[in-house]
């Protein structure tokens, strides 16, 4: 009995002796591999820097704000690794014309494009023009995608999660402007907020049914549900107007005290009236229902398929996908609030900065929104209708004057209509212009030149521009 107890107590040594050799061993096994593993990155990303340099040339085609807000950042990208950026574009829709031109020949030019949402997700998405990016990702820090606002990476094209990449979205508005003696700020944080009676008879209106707010229709559906259109139409009552300088100057003259479907351009006016004394603000605080933002084309990126530089296109969109290629967008760009959140955020301005809690969407990207925007469209047709009220009809100006001022490219152009300045905003596709008789651009519009401008009015978009 006490032999056999020995035995197995020699045994029970013997085994734990052989289990404290394995768990050695593997532990010895174990290290080796993780060091590698976290080794393999940097070893790699050396490599790619070589091998980029070695390509030695990076293509980038811009448009709208990103080629007025990040050159900055493509000469420290040039400047670090010695590769040189060649920016084309000016904007998106001759971005596109040159893909779809180089596409037709075979021609394969271009790395990487930076232009609106709309024209990526219209244009180059459906003519699979773009290539995916996780593939690409090698840097730790891009793909942790804890580091990034939400905890996940977010996308131009939620569906598939591949083609366009969202690096930084601003904190977006709710699209009012009030009147600071008859409305407080701090009063208004629902959607919802604006139909209290105290501001029975203050509320005034752009028109809803028209071009160029379909778009915040659709957005106040999807935001606030199609109620708030409802109620907004046939409750709240607003008085209307057509033409957003009136709506300006009926906030500034205490006459009605919120304002809403008024233009982009009168809304940016507003910070500078502010500025001089008038009693108006133009909120950019997020309502409790949430608020629409929108990264334009100095938030997104995109990879086309078959970069003829495939080695300077990944480092690049690493290395700005990285917190100091981050930090330099937000340098460059004071409204570009990098959706990574190890970074500071003082330098973009506290309007534009996401707020904490708030609940961001990029409406334009949800599967819903085509036929939302379809159905919002006639819902508002159909309950104007019932109110007796008609669709807006704005009387064109034409006036023959010469050019004096031209601003960013050609997008705004001035002149003087019976001794008043007016500016005329010049799109590159709605405004039709013409030099000498002939289809012309808008940076071809010289100061001296005189002119016969047809537009709704002044700081609007001009129809034509006809010149010699």
């Amino acid at each position: 009995m006490t032999a056999l107890l020995c035995d197995s107590l020699r045994f029970l040594r013997f085994s734990i002796a052989l289990l404290s050799v394995c768990v050695f061993t593997i532990a010895l096994a174990v290290g080796p591999i993780h060091g590698v593993q976290a080794a393999s990155w940097q070893e790699e990303w050396k490599a790619l820097i070589e091998k980029a340099k070695a390509e030695g040339k990076l293509t980038i085609g811009i448009g709208g704000s990103a080629s007025r807000n990040l050159r900055p950042v493509y000469f420290e990208f040039e400047k670090k690794f010695g590769i040189n950026v060649t920016l084309g574009g000016g904007r998106g829709s001759l971005v596109v014309a040159r893909l779809h031109s180089e596409r037709a020949n075979g021609v394969h030019a271009v790395d990487m494009v930076q232009i609106g949402v709309g024209s990526t997700t219209t244009q180059l998405l459906p003519n699979k023009y773009l290539a995916p990016i996780p593939p690409l990702f090698l840097l730790p820090e891009v793909k942790n995608e804890s580091l990034w606002f939400g905890g996940h990476h977010w996308w131009g094209d939620p569906q598939t999660k591949q083609y366009v990449f969202f690096y930084a979205l601003p904190g977006g508005e709710p699209r009012m402007v009030i009147n600071t003696d008859l409305v407080k700020p701090e009063d208004i944080n629902s959607y919802y907020d604006v139909f209290h009676p105290r501001y029975n008879g203050l509320r005034a209106s752009g028109p809803i049914e028209s071009f160029g707010v379909d778009h915040t229709t659709t957005m106040m559906w999807m935001l606030a549900g199609k109620d708030w259109i409802r109620r907004w139409i046939t409750e709240a009552k607003p008085a209307y107007s057509a033409d957003s300088d009136v709506l300006v100057n009926w906030l500034i003259e205490g006459k009605y005290g919120i304002a809403m479907f008024i233009s982009g351009a009168n809304r940016d006016r507003i910070d500078d009236l502010r500025n001089k004394g008038a009693p108006v603000m133009r909120l950019t605080k997020a309502m409790k229902e949430g608020v629409e933002t929108n990264p334009g084309s100095s938030g997104n990126i995109t990879v086309i398929k078959n970069a003829p530089h495939p080695n300077a296109t990944k480092l690049f969109l690493n290395w700005y996908l990285s917190k100091e290629g981050q930090l330099a967008m937000q340098k460059a760009y004071p409204k570009g609030d990098s959706l990574r959140t190890d970074i500071p955020k003082d330098m973009i301005d506290p309007r534009w900065r996401r707020k904490k809690g708030a609940k961001y969407r990029v409406i334009a990207t949800e599967p819903e929104y085509k036929d939302t925007l379809k159905n919002a469209v006639a819902y508002v047709k159909k309950l104007n209708r019932s109110m007796g009220i008609s669709a807006p009809v704005i009387k064109d100006k034409v006036v023959t004057a010469k050019i004096t001022g031209i601003k960013r490219g050609g997008r705004r152009i001035s002149f003087k209509a019976k001794d008043k300045s007016q500016t005329v905003r010049v799109s590159g596709r709605r405004t039709a212009v013409t030099l000498n008789g002939k289809k012309s651009s808008r940076d071809k519009l010289k100061v001296g030149m005189t002119c016969k401008f047809t537009y709704p009015g002044n700081r609007k978009r001009a129809k034509s521009i006809s010149c010699k």
